[in-house]
C-alpha cells in the first residue's frame, strides 16, 4: 500500500548509551525516533543489529 513507510538500511542510525537504546530512521515520508531504556544487566560494549524484509534486530548480551 501506498500509505506503507519504507526505510533501508543506510537510512537507520543505531546510539547504544549505558542506560538507552537511540534509533532514528528517515523514511519516504516520516521520520521515526525511538528512545528504549535498557535492563541493568545489558552489556551496551557487546551488540549486533541485522535488517531483514523491513525488520530490524538489535541483539545485546547481558552482562554476568
Amino acid at each position: 500500500p501506498e500509505f506503507v513507510k519504507k526505510v533501508s538500511e543506510e537510512d537507520i542510525a543505531i546510539n547504544v548509551y549505558p542506560v538507552k537504546l537511540v534509533i532514528i530512521a528517515v523514511g519516504d515520508r516520516a521520520d521515526y525516533c525511538g528512545i528504549f531504556n535498557l535492563p541493568d544487566k545489558t552489556d551496551t560494549n557487546f551488540w549486533k543489529q541485522s535488517f531483514s524484509n523491513g525488520i530490524l534486530e538489535i541483539i545485546f548480551k547481558t552482562k554476568s
